[in-house]
């Protein structure tokens, strides 16, 4: 099922760091890319199926690999200590670059560990899960989550090259698509123009199986998010923050339901819950989730397992890293495409959320 998309590469300097984003299916062969075989050592997710194990073995013949089990609780201050292990025992350098081949949780800590070790060594990031290539992968925020915070500890460093390889997209189960489409939704919300060739109608269902679209959605959402990052990557003058549109009610649901929801998936509520919030402020929201409304069916799972802790929020949304005293500054789209923001009070969420605002929301 190759596309026929053309490789679609841009680069972007920031704060000093060189970053180059590769998108395409199997350009991992491409002898242009060869730089990547230089990693000292490379870790990749276990998870992979035998067919990518072979790939990147292929690949990384001249590098020490090291097989890590992917998911949340990798972000852990145990995980990174993992991570720092490796490195410690493999004699890297600061000269030296290291690899990691699978998804956000890997990246994340892998990441945070290259900006760390030593003060810093090469990073080459390999992302493998549609929500990485389209988010995680790009932009260099690094971090690890610490009593129950997502990501409270962590770190802004960019990978020198990134390649997503659409050849890791083919066959990826529901779970994995979804968690894609959430974040692939915001971007969508930001900057609806962007994708009148791929969400409009069906859309969402046909782009899981051509990887032309694929490519396209991964090239779009990185451009997108290079934008945002390039103008504010330390995200200080307000221009990033609106990449967390739906982060604050998505990151309580993923910790309240003990990671059994996604975070594409909690991203993809966070935004409708968030909306309806606003739109029950008095401010109108209505255009908001009338986008949203449509992709509703898709997430109906999820739905299951979030609706019974709605009412238990309050003490994981009070652990973002944007609230002053009980009031959060909510990143909010006034209209599709257009950024803004919201002040949240905590008492106001929580009385919101304990009548349960999704009741009226079919499928």
């Amino acid at each position: 099922m190759q596309s026929g998309y053309p490789l679609q590469t841009c680069s972007y300097r920031i704060e000093g760091m060189e970053t180059s984003i590769s998108i395409g299916y199997r350009i991992l062969r491409d002898p242009a890319n060869a730089a990547i075989k230089s990693s000292r050592i490379v870790f990749i997710s276990a998870g992979l199926p035998g067919r990518y194990q072979d790939y990147l073995a292929d690949l990384f013949q001249n590098s020490e690999i090291v097989r890590v089990k992917d998911g949340e609780t990798l972000k852990s201050l145990d995980g990174a200590v993992s991570i720092f292990d490796s490195l410690a025992g493999s004699s890297i350098g600061r000269g030296d670059s290291i690899a990691y081949a699978g998804g956000g949780t890997l990246g994340d800590v892998v990441g945070f560990a290259a900006s760390t070790f030593k003060r810093g060594v090469g990073l080459v990031s390999i992302p493998t899960t549609f929500l990485a290539q389209i988010d995680s992968a790009i932009g260099g925020k690094n971090g690890i989550n610490f009593r129950n915070a997502k990501n409270m500890i962590g770190s802004f460093y960019l990978p020198e090259f990134v390649y997503s390889d659409s050849y890791f997209l083919e066959g990826m189960t529901d779970k994995l698509f979804l968690n894609g489409l959430g974040e692939l939704l915001k971007y969508y919300i930001l900057n609806p123009e962007e994708f009148r060739w791929s969400l409009l109608g069906g859309g969402a269902d046909d782009m899981r199986w051509n990887m032309e679209a694929l490519d396209q959605a991964v090239f779009t959402c990185t451009r997108l998010k290079m934008d945002y990052v390039s103008r504010d990557f330390r995200d200080l003058a307000g221009i990033r923050r609106m990449l967390n549109f739906g982060h604050t009610i998505g990151h309580a649901l993923e910790s309240a339901t003990e990671f059994r929801i996604s975070h594409g998936e909690a991203v993809f509520w966070g935004m409708m819950l968030e909306s309806l919030w606003v739109q029950a402020k008095g401010i109108n929201a209505s255009r908001i989730v009338s986008l949203l409304r449509p992709y509703l069916p898709f997430f109906a799972s999820s739905r299951k397992l979030l609706e019974p802790v709605l009412g238990d929020l309050k003490g994981f949304v009070m652990q973002d890293k944007k609230i002053t005293r009980d009031t959060i500054a909510l990143p909010f789209p006034m209209e599709p495409g257009v950024a803004g923001s919201v002040d949240m009070k905590i008492s106001d969420l929580e009385w919101f959320l304990s009548h349960n605002p999704l009741e009226g929301e079919v499928e």
